[in-house]
């Protein structure tokens, strides 16, 4: 709030952004200029992406600079709505980072925000009940296990750690006798006598035991479990325990053979995209289920415009009209998945179904949604946790992944049928190049002593060179 007390001519500058995002005047005045500044991190990016495709080039792109205009003193979910840091953005956000810009100082800046409530995932009180977007906690979980993948730094580790583990307890809270967590509606508040949004999509009820909240779940335990073995923390064998009994529950209750996919238990009219995902990302899926569920998932949600949220109509509220909707965010999740499971056509054809056809429709950023729709467009037109097809590109086409944390060692596993391509990618110990000439021969320029990983398709040829960093 800006007080102006006296008569006369004032000039006021607003630096934070979010403090002039509405101006209301409660008296007589007037206003002669307005300027408006574009206000964006500055930063040089450093990896970038070219391939024979030019629609793949273009969605690389666009992808990195619908990162670049949320990127502020922390992470924005919008320039034009919200502005404000979620957890369920931010995933994707440090990801995209990883691979462009190098260095992420905007995780420690988001996660270090503590403000309670929705926003970040935090959860201070484990008894709190009415705390809105229950996937918010897990996914601020696999954002600061990422991050320790990427960048190496234990101090990073001891300062989040117990907070993370805060957060899973309130995830344990919330399971049933089953050891699944059961999703019941949320009071939206002591004045409202509505419900708020149960997770991401908005829904207020989608309810009972969920494919996705309990993957979720499933995934933050093994991402703590992991990081409190490298602490010594006792608790590692606890939550490893924990979750090898959510992947036995989430398989036993959860999997519908007639259907050939994970079902919500609340409504089995639809196949959710989020929860079968998921499951496939994280390993839930295995073998001839995970099979199942990548053909279910292209049979039942995909169409020429990306894969929907849901397969057929809800009877769940405010679900973005699932089966009208596609997700970038969740796209991003499946193609992911699909890259990991060897169905790496698969994945480009998503990407170009999915972000393509954002391009086709005009788009100069990258939605928050996408209407299932040959022509309609989205209201909010610059959403971060849409540019995962940056992350995915970066990551899968070009190949290069960190094998041990902080890129100690190297991991080089290119997919996919794109012919001729090359890139830079960004890591703590320097950039590292690829090549590939369009016929299997791949050369790749990374730091001296460094160890690499190699896993190339057959009949492929790979020169490395070495250089000082």
């Amino acid at each position: 709030m800006v007080l102006l007390d006296k008569k006369g001519v004032h000039r006021v500058l607003i630096p934070r952004r979010r403090a002039f995002r509405y101006l209301k005047f409660d008296g007589e005045a007037a206003i002669s200029d307005l300027h408006l500044h574009l206000s964006m991190l500055n930063g040089e990016s450093v990896g970038w992406f070219r391939c024979d495709d030019p629609l793949l080039n273009q969605i690389w792109e666009m992808g990195k600079y619908t990162l670049l205009v949320n990127k502020h003193q922390e992470y924005e979910s919008c320039p034009r709505n919200k502005m404000k840091f979620f957890s369920g953005d931010g995933i994707i956000d440090a990801l995209v980072d990883y691979y462009t810009f190098g260095n992420a100082p905007l995780v420690d800046a988001s996660l270090s925000l503590t403000e309670a409530g929705r926003d970040g995932g935090l959860r201070h009180d484990l008894f709190d009940n009415s705390s809105l977007l229950w996937d918010y906690p897990g996914w601020r979980i696999i954002m600061f296990y990422n991050h320790t993948r990427y960048c190496t730094d234990p101090a990073f580790i001891a300062r989040y750690f117990e907070e993370m583990a805060t957060c899973l307890e309130w995830m344990i809270a919330k399971t049933n006798r089953e050891g699944l967590i059961y999703q019941y509606p949320i009071p939206g508040g002591a004045f409202n006598r509505g419900f708020g949004p149960v997770d991401y999509g908005c829904s207020m009820d989608r309810l009972g035991e969920r494919p996705y909240l309990n993957a979720l779940f499933y995934q933050s335990l093994r991402c703590m479990s992991m990081l409190a073995e490298t602490l010594q923390d006792a608790r590692s064998a606890i939550w490893a325990k924990m979750a090898d009994q959510v992947f036995e529950a989430f398989n036993a209750r959860l999997w519908s053979e007639d259907r050939g996919a994970y079902l919500d238990t609340y409504d089995t009219a639809y196949i959710p995209q989020d929860g079968n995902a998921l499951a496939l990302l994280f390993g839930l899926a295995q073998r001839e289920r995970a099979k199942r569920v990548l053909k279910t998932l292209k049979e039942k949600n995909w169409s020429s415009y990306g894969s929907a949220m849901m397969s057929a109509p809800s009877r769940a509220r405010d679900t973005r009209d699932g089966v009208y909707t596609i997700s970038p965010p969740f796209c991003t999740y499946e193609a992911e998945a699909r890259f990991r499971l060897g169905d790496a056509e698969g994945a480009l054809q998503l990407i170009k179904n999915c972000w393509g056809t954002m391009i086709r429709k005009g788009a100069k950023t990258f939605w928050e949604y996408a209407p299932n729709h040959p022509t309609d467009c989205w209201q909010y037109r610059a959403h971060a946790w849409s540019a995962g097809c940056t992350y995915l590109l970066s990551a899968f086409v070009l190949g290069i992944q960190p094998q041990k944390a902080g890129y100690d060692e190297i991991l080089f596993r290119p997919c996919g049928n794109v012919g001729s391509f090359k890139g830079v990618i960004p890591t703590p110990h320097g950039e590292i190049a690829v090549c590939c000439d369009g016929k299997k021969n791949y050369t790749l320029a990374i730091p001296r002593g460094i160890p690499l990983k190699a896993e190339l398709p057959e009949g492929a040829t790979l020169k490395t060179v070495e250089y000082d960093s």
